[in-house]
């Protein structure tokens, strides 16, 4: 990134850092970063509606991301009302959803105050708040810095930024490499183990699909995996709600507790208050956070630390599985319709590690996980766009 683009977006890069901070500095409060957001997408509606030129270029990539990602939302909400309503759930379960939301509309939000240049200014903001959330770190601590640098919400955004380049044919460029290489340092020290673990995954994921060369043929498999995934997360969910599941781990892992990192504990709880059959019909959007803080506090985690459980409790048995469905088939199938199919495959892959990294933690609610989630494949599709409007405009 040149000097000159550097002055001209500093400002953005200084915000994004500020919100991306507040996510990973307990000192500093999350709400800044939400509050920040909101208003900078009051910022951004009042200027579209004003100059509705803001719109050419950008609008179906943003339509299209941004509802296929709210709409689902918005129908957990309205079915936790519906609960609510009639006394199938506890009316204190009920809330604004309002991190959600706003985790819905940050990438676009970006895109459009940005522009083109929301991706590497992105990844500027994030290299700054990993930065400084180490020297904050070293400031507070001292010696012992090291024990306090896993920033959950950087290490599982990271990866989408290392994927986008791993998966794109583009030619990298010297500053693509050295993003590519503070990308991997960043995930090394932040020792995220499922993160790491679901990037490997992907990378052989990939390496599998290069070997096959129609696109007929890549797409059937794309098809399969997606059904292998929702099948294989409803396994998981019936492996909890049974009680097998850590009797089946145990038979390998001599100590759960250490391994799990004391997940066991909360999912057997959760476990034992969901039925696997059709007819659960969850206890609506928010309850495992206000279980886990209100009636299990002595647990001292904040939610059940697995967003696939976290929304089977939530949701039930049908809506999950219209959850899981919207993202690993829908979505997945509209980017390909509206954009290509290059763009579907990226955003499967990185729809395949967010799934991966939510059998085992809250990245759901993450404010710069979801960010990058929906930012990479769509500043993915914008570029493409903006290639093949430049390669049009020299052949004529």
């Amino acid at each position: 990134m040149t000097n000159k683009i550097l002055r001209k977006d500093m400002g953005y890069i200084f915000l994004l850092t500020i919100i991306f901070l507040s996510n990973i500095i307990n000192e500093i409060s999350f709400k800044i970063g939400f509050i920040l957001i909101a208003c900078t997408a009051v910022f951004v509606g009042v200027s579209i509606i004003k100059n509705k030129g803001l719109l050419k270029n950008k609008r179906e990539i943003t339509s299209v991301f941004f509802r296929w990602n709210f709409r689902i939302k918005i129908v957990i909400h309205i079915y936790t009302i519906i609960l609510v309503i009639l006394n199938l759930t506890d009316r204190r379960f009920l809330s604004s959803n309002i991190i959600t939301y706003l985790n819905t509309i940050s990438a676009v939000t970006f895109i459009f105050l940005i522009g083109d240049d929301a991706w590497e200014d992105s990844i500027v903001a994030l290299v700054l708040t990993w930065i400084v959330g180490l020297l904050w770190s070293m400031l507070k601590y001292g010696i012992k810095f090291t024990e306090h640098v896993e920033f959950h919400d950087l290490g599982f955004a990271t990866g989408y930024v290392f994927l986008y380049y791993i998966i794109s044919k583009e030619k990298l460029k010297r500053i693509d490499v050295i993003n590519i290489f503070l990308a991997f340092l960043i995930i090394i020290v932040t020792n995220k183990r499922i993160a790491i673990g679901g990037l490997l995954l992907m990378i052989m994921c990939h390496i599998f699909f290069q070997f096959f060369r129609r696109e007929n043929t890549k797409k059937i498999l794309i098809f399969a995996l997606s059904w292998m995934t929702i099948i294989g997360l409803y396994i998981f969910v019936y492996f909890i709600v049974s009680d097998s599941f850590f009797e089946l781990m145990s038979k390998w892992i001599e100590n759960l507790p250490n391994f799990f990192m004391g997940r066991n504990y909360y999912w057997s709880i959760l476990g034992k208050l969901c039925e696997f059959k059709i007819s659960f019909l969850g206890f609506g959007r928010n309850s495992s956070a206000t279980l886990f803080t209100q009636e299990y506090s002595y647990l001292r985690v904040g939610n059940v630390h697995s967003d696939i459980l976290r929304m089977y409790m939530e949701c039930g048995f049908v809506l999950f599985g219209i959850w899981l469905y919207n993202y690993l088939r829908g979505f997945v199938r509209a980017v390909g319709k509206h954009f290509g199919f290059e763009a579907m495959y990226m955003f499967f892959i990185m729809t395949l590690y967010t799934f991966f990294v939510y059998i085992t933690d809250n990245t759901e609610v993450y404010l710069i996980t979801q960010y990058f989630y929906m930012l990479a494949p769509m500043m993915y599709c914008l570029q493409k766009k903006n290639r093949e409007a430049i390669k049009k405009y020299t052949q004529i």
